[in-house]
């Protein structure tokens, strides 16, 4: 989402050291190099930023439609196909023995690979000889973007000499690069070097494709840090912080075990996404809908998208950036630890994983305002919408149920929308006038939500049903959060 920002906000065609040669429609291009501009060789590695290289590996699952999606390497990765003698030397021996850049001066520093300013520009991938592991170009010629945040190593300390080099970039906002280009010298051709820039810097840097489960390094977002993208409203965020996203994972996710495993709780509480996703999908087959497309608003970590994907041809889950961090990370690799919460200081950490039987590439995941989505975001219109306990997160509830109907409406004709609704109207997220129920009108009557949800969507829609469902979300071992959610279906008039 945030490289979509980008990329409108910079209104990017193609990569920036490529020139257009002819009108922009041929798709023609020559290179920028640092003297001249030359035909594009198309051996020698691409340079991109962080969002253009995972928009590389979103677009190319697209087409080979792999098992499991493409994604960039980590660091532990790049480690693992580097050169024998940089990672499996003596480790009680000096460090300089372990790197080139140490050991030799000038051209000898970069005989291996192209760096320490040997030619001034990118080569052919595969003009140096390749490590001991079988892989070109792993350190020289292009830096390697990481999935990876900037993060620190075990034992990092801050250096009395340069206090502000590092912590200032552990934010959750900087990419990690490695490797070093042609144009590293010094310990910036080292291998010991590891780099952070923003995702939308450009850099002498490219990027490795790889696929299979794994958990790249995610730092905590901080306060009032930007990653290239614009500012949500304060709509769209609620101050959602890990301390929810955790809980919301153990929701989705976690199994009875995990949630609660008293024989005593309350166990048909359990599983409220899957359930709700459920209910979605039987309406769909009771009333004719096709199972094409479906937007979940208030998704939140994406247990019950992937649910919905299992029915669905595609599905668009919409909530704010902290949970659709998690929700991405649970896509690009079917699993994510997080934490549980015990008791006192006591925590543990746990693994969530998606159903394997689920294509995940069915789904993607936007960050936003669900009272602000135009359709022209999400593409056509949806065959069905769930609202799903969003309703009380937002500032303009009724401007959220005002967007499914209408001209420009977020639903089809004839689809169907399930709304899930507790009433947990709070002044610090929802203006008091924006409240769609608990409250009293100027005549002392009670007004609950469903009669302030009613009137926003009859206009438009028929309600087909209400139910009651329960639900339970964990927040330390021995204390809960139960509600009864209130359900209802409606359907768009044909």
């Amino acid at each position: 989402e945030a490289g979509w920002q980008w990329r409108v906000f910079r209104n990017v065609l193609f990569p920036t050291f490529w020139v257009p040669d002819g009108p922009i429609g041929l798709h023609q291009y020559k290179l920028r190099c640092i003297f001249e501009v030359i035909d594009l060789p198309l051996s020698w590695p691409v340079e991109v930023n962080a969002h253009e290289a995972q928009a590389y590996c979103i677009w190319r699952t697209s087409i080979d439609r792999p098992a499991l999606p493409y994604r960039l390497l980590s660091e532990g990765e790049h480690n693992s196909i580097r050169d024998a003698e940089g990672t499996q030397a003596d480790p009680h021996a000096h460090p300089d023995t372990r790197d080139s850049v140490m050991k030799h001066a000038g051209d000898d520093a970069a005989r291996k690979y192209n760096s320490n300013l040997r030619w001034s520009s990118s080569s052919p991938v595969d003009a140096m000889p390749p490590s001991s592991t079988g892989f070109h170009d792993v350190m020289g010629n292009s830096w390697h973007w990481l999935g990876d945040d900037f993060n620190p190593l075990t034992g990092f300390e801050v250096h009395p000499l340069y206090t502000d080099f590092s912590t200032p970039c552990m934010d959750g906002f900087h990419t990690m690069l490695v490797g070093g280009s042609f144009i590293s010298t010094g310990d910036e051709a080292s291998v010991w070097s590891r780099f952070h820039f923003r995702p939308h810097f450009n850099q002498h840097a490219s990027f490795r494709m790889a696929a299979g489960p794994n958990t790249p390094f995610i730092m905590p977002k901080q306060e009032g840090a930007t990653n290239g993208a614009s500012r949500q409203g304060p709509s769209s965020g609620n101050a959602i912080g890990s301390k929810e996203v955790e809980e919301h994972m153990a929701f989705h996710y976690g199994g009875r075990s995990d949630v609660c495993p008293f024989d005593q709780g309350p166990m048909n509480a359990l599983g409220f996404p899957t359930r709700l996703a459920k209910l979605l999908v039987e309406a769909c087959e009771k009333e004719g809908v096709k199972a094409g497309r479906v937007l979940e608003m208030g998704c939140t970590v994406g247990g019950s998208s992937f649910a919905l994907a299992a029915h669905f041809a595609e599905v668009v889950g919409v909530d704010c950036q902290a949970f659709i961090a998690a929700a991405e990370e649970m896509k690009i690799n079917g699993q994510r630890k997080y934490i549980r919460h015990e008791e006192g200081s006591v925590s543990t950490e746990l693994i969530a994983s998606c159903n394997n039987q689920v294509d995940r590439r069915r789904v993607s995941f936007k960050a936003g305002d669900p009272a602000a989505l135009p359709v022209s975001e999400t593409g056509a219109a949806f065959d069905a919408v769930l609202v799903s306990n969003v309703l009380d997160r937002v500032h303009d509830p009724a401007g959220c149920l005002a967007r499914l109907a209408g001209p420009e409406g977020l639903v089809r004709p004839g689809g169907l929308v399930v709304v899930a609704h507790s009433g947990g109207w709070k002044e610090d997220t929802t203006p008091p006038a924006n409240w769609l129920g608990g409250y009293r009108d100027r005549e002392g009557h009670t007004v609950r939500s469903l009669e302030g949800i009613t009137r926003c969507l009859e206009g438009g829609m028929k309600m087909l049903g209400r139910q009651d469902m329960s639900m339970l979300i964990r927040e330390d071992e021995r204390h809960f959060r139960y509600e009864m959610v209130e359900v209802t279906i409606w359907q768009r008039h044909a």
